[in-house]
């Protein structure tokens, strides 16, 4: 049972006591009003813990989506790097089609995912898939077959 039943079942029960001192005229009004006090104090624990847990998820996040940035900015900055190379391997090309998967797999979940990040990061996620696509496009190299036994992977 969560935390948000158990108070909702206190609450209820408290207001359910303080109307039957109410509805028999109790004399000892203390009473009354400390259960009245009470039940205001586990209103206002349940509304702080509600906001808590929102606040703690919010965090969570954000610092998903940061990290979310920050790994398109680094790819980003990678292919400006890696643009001046071509894949003269059969392995090299595949690795980077799989790494186009994986990032297209990441942009999937950005967009449809739980929590869904906010616009300039998947357009951020879709310029680093379409420079890397623009990358293998570019890739025009010729495929030699290789002769020592270590270039052969």
């Amino acid at each position: 049972m969560s935390n948000k039943d158990t108070y909702k079942r206190k609450h209820a029960y408290l207001d359910k006591q303080i109307n039957t001192l109410e509805k028999h005229n109790s004399y000892n009004r203390t009473v009354i009003s400390n259960l009245k006090k009470k039940k205001l104090k586990l209103k206002d624990r349940m509304i702080y813990e509600e906001r808590d847990i929102a606040r703690n998820n919010k965090y969570k996040a954000h610092e998903y989506f940061k990290r979310a940035l920050s790994m398109t900015a680094w790819l980003a900055n990678w292919y400006m790097i890696y643009w001046y190379y071509m894949l003269h391997k059969i392995s090299q090309l595949c690795d980077k089609i799989d790494s186009l998967k994986k990032s297209a797999d990441h942009l999937r979940f950005l967009k449809y995912g739980e929590n869904k990040a906010p616009r300039e990061i998947i357009d951020n996620s879709i310029a680093a898939i379409q420079a890397e696509c623009l990358l293998i496009a570019n890739d025009k190299s010729d495929y030699n077959e290789p002769h020592n036994q270590e270039d052969k992977e």
